[in-house]
């Protein structure tokens, strides 16, 4: 039996197999500090493949300790160690280092691959998640020396932390090919572990350039290949990524599904990685966040920060800054936001993560131009022009030029605005990665367009205006960025009625409305039901302004669409306060083709208006009229009255009641969903057909139902 025995059951993912042969090793070298150090590291490698954190730190100390003993026993291993050191600080050449492996015994050669690995971890013990000493450049080199010892397990240990490293800088560009790199080693020698924990990789990587897609395919592959391990920690893992990454992309009900998964496995005996669990509180924020309470997510942040501020990771603190800033900002708390952003940015200047100080330095170069301050603002557009004649990294790039625009932006002289506009329309002309730049760098040009149309009266600026929306509701489609979409919607309706198409405004809204119900963004849906309501009753004055043709200046002002795309821009579009109102029903009715009554039934004492209910069929044949293909169930007003409606067959039926419809679209949804899938809509249409009346059971059965529906708590 040998050590390499071992690391074939580990790259097999037979993790227990591997143990009990790393037990007998420890019995019969208890001797030899140098077998001693490798069987203790594979050990720390299993656990932390298994993902089992809380063993894993009861061997940090021992680790140290036992290379400090092998060390002293050999001193060509203190040598190695040194030049190693040098050359990683690049005070060494790699030929040098080579030679001096040459020359080594053949017991010591033979242990490179772990001395050089556990040498990086000595370096490594007072640094951070993103202060890694290992660099790009010095994996390209590194690969030689451990592929002339076909040793690919420290080296794959290597390869990932480097990946991570550039990850938690945002250095996204390097990230994503090292990634791609570590799975096709992982595919090559059937690296069970390294190609699930490549896809958990993959979409932590996406998730960080703002694609959501991208991030929640990998993360779901994650979970398939995690499921095979059969390792729980992991499915723990792969769980939480999916629910975090739904909740980034505002699918809150897929998120809250996974989010309950890692709750249940969390009960199960066999896990253990109970250092990790208290991060799934990001989901809850994030969902919190997005279901727009934004003062539930901001306490709940606060108290998650106490967490990160006790145990001070930098990584996480710097984050939790981050993010605690950004609910400030959405909050119009700039100077706290600021504060936040500060923090975060000192710890990241502390320790190095060196790309993601351009963001910070962004988020200040913008609240600052919003208050005016405009020489503190080109402070730190010099930061990001620096950071950007330093590195290549695609993101900083953008950055830098989306910085530039904003500042030229700021300027109230039309010459100077127009470079704004062209260096705008490049960047979203330009295909990236990064979906945040890019989506930000689309809403500043629809700024732009919207006051020259406001200014100049072009009303052929809008078809323009509306390409570029379409162009940014494609993009987020792909990235599954699904609140901007919904909000991308809602300010197509707003431009649809500058331009007085009505009809097509209240589409665009339902649609808005139906995203939102689908993906659990309730007080959205709330918002845009309301909004929707509130058009449909001004739709007369509506079809009135489009015979007497209003000024712009007019339709502005109806519309709200400065403001609304002000709030888009700076992230401020408010529905926490939006109010849910009770609605008053007043009839429901099922009618057939011909408008006759098949089946009625009152909400109150008072009996039903005959004339109101030929009237209501009456605006039913105009919608039919001029929507041959439409979804139901749609809403339509008759004077003070509000209507749902549904076609079935040759039926219609019909809700009719006074208020806000968002309640009684979803009583109505829950009635017409119990009706269809019963026996009742098959005796009812038979009962129906055959003698043009109902039995008193099916008028019993019906009574019942709308009862259960429409009085139910929803």
């Amino acid at each position: 039996m040998t050590l390499k025995q071992v690391k074939t059951l580990i790259v097999q993912s037979k993790f227990s197999e591997a143990l009990e042969l790393l037990e007998e090793f420890e019995k019969q070298q208890s001797s030899n500090a140098l077998n001693s150090l490798e069987i203790i590291s594979l050990r720390t490698i299993i656990l932390r493949r298994t993902r089992n954190n809380p063993l894993l730190r009861t061997y940090a100390k021992k680790l140290t300790t036992l290379f400090e003993k092998v060390k002293t026993e050999y001193f060509e291993i203190i040598e190695i160690c040194n030049v190693f050191t040098s050359f990683l600080n690049k005070k060494e050449s790699l030929d040098t280092l080579i030679v001096l492996i040459d020359e080594l015994p053949h017991f010591i050669q033979e242990k490179i691959p772990l001395l050089l690995y556990r040498q990086i971890g000595v370096l490594y013990v007072d640094r951070r998640a993103y202060d890694y000493p290992v660099y790009y450049d010095d994996l390209k080199q590194l690969k030689i020396i451990f592929k002339d010892f076909n040793d690919q397990i420290f080296y794959l240990e290597i390869l990932v932390n480097i990946i991570w490293t550039n990850l938690y800088r945002w250095e996204n560009k390097i990230a994503l090919k090292l990634a791609n790199e570590y799975l096709k080693i992982n595919e090559d020698i059937n690296d069970h572990y390294g190609i699930t924990f490549s896809f958990g990789t993959l979409a932590a990587i996406y998730a960080d350039m703002g694609n959501c897609k991208e991030a929640i395919y990998y993360s779901l592959k994650y979970l398939k290949h995690a499921e095979k391990l059969g390792v729980l920690n992991i499915i723990w893992h792969a769980c939480f990524a999916i629910a975090l990454h739904y909740a980034y992309a505002a699918d809150i009900n897929k998120a809250l599904k996974f989010d309950a998964r890692c709750s249940e496995l969390e009960k199960h005996p066999d896990f253990t990685d109970i250092f990790t669990t208290p991060t799934r509180k990001l989901i809850t924020i994030h969902i919190t966040w997005k279901k727009g309470d934004v003062d539930l997510a901001l306490n709940q942040m606060l108290e998650l920060l106490e967490r990160y501020e006790s145990h001070y990771e930098p990584f996480s603190l710097a984050m939790a800054y981050g993010v605690l800033a950004d609910i400030y900002y959405q909050k119009s708390n700039l100077e706290i936001a600021a504060s936040y952003f500060q923090k975060s940015l000192r710890i990241r200047e502390e320790f190095g993560a060196y790309t993601i100080l351009a963001n910070n330095y962004f988020h200040l170069l913008e609240i600052n131009l919003q208050q005016g301050m405009k020489e503190i603002a080109m402070e730190y557009f010099d930061k990001i022009r620096k950071m950007k004649e330093e590195t290549d990294e695609i993101w900083v790039n953008q950055l830098h030029s989306l910085s530039k625009a904003l500042i030229l932006k700021s300027s109230k002289d039309d010459e100077i605005r127009n470079q704004a506009k062209k260096i705008l329309t490049d960047l979203v002309s330009t295909e990236t990665p990064f979906q945040v730049t890019a989506n930000r760098a689309y809403l500043h040009l629809c700024d732009l367009i919207l006051e020259e149309i406001k200014s100049t009266a072009n009303m052929q600026l809008i078809e323009i205006l509306h390409n570029y929306i379409n162009e940014l509701t494609l993009k987020a489609t792909y990235a599954q960025s699904n609140l901007l979409i919904i909000e991308l919607h809602f300010l197509q309706s707003k431009i649809l009625l500058l331009d007085l198409k009505v009809e097509e405004a209240l589409n665009v809204l339902n649609q808005a409305q139906e995203l939102a119900r689908e993906k659990g963004i309730t007080r959205l849906e709330l918002l845009l039901s309301n909004e929707y309501d509130v058009l449909l009753e001004q739709l007369d004055k509506w079809e009135d302004l489009t015979t007497n043709l209003p000024s712009l200046e007019e339709r502005f002002e109806l519309t709200h669409i400065e403001d609304f795309l002000n709030g888009m821009i700076r992230k401020w579009i408010s529905y926490s306060d939006v109010v849910q109102e009770e609605e008053s029903p007043y009839f429901f009715v099922i009618l057939d083709k011909e408008g006759s009554i098949v089946f009625s039934d009152s909400f109150s004492s008072e009996s039903l208006d005959y004339s109101k209910i030929s009237e209501i069929f009456s605006k039913i044949n105009d919608f039919e009229a001029k929507n041959e293909n439409y979804q139901f169930p749609v809403r339509f007003r008759y004077k003070e009255l509000s209507c749902l409606l549904f076609k079935k067959q040759d039926f219609f039926f019909c809700y009719v009641f006074m208020g806000k419809s968002f309640q009684p679209i979803k009583k109505f949804a829950l009635f017409l969903d119990e009706f269809l899938k019963s026996s009742i809509s098959r005796e009812f249409t038979e009962s129906w057909l055959s003698d043009g009346n109902l039995t008193l059971d099916i008028r019993t059965q019906l009574s019942n139902l709308i009862e259960q529906s429409f009085e139910a708590q929803i």
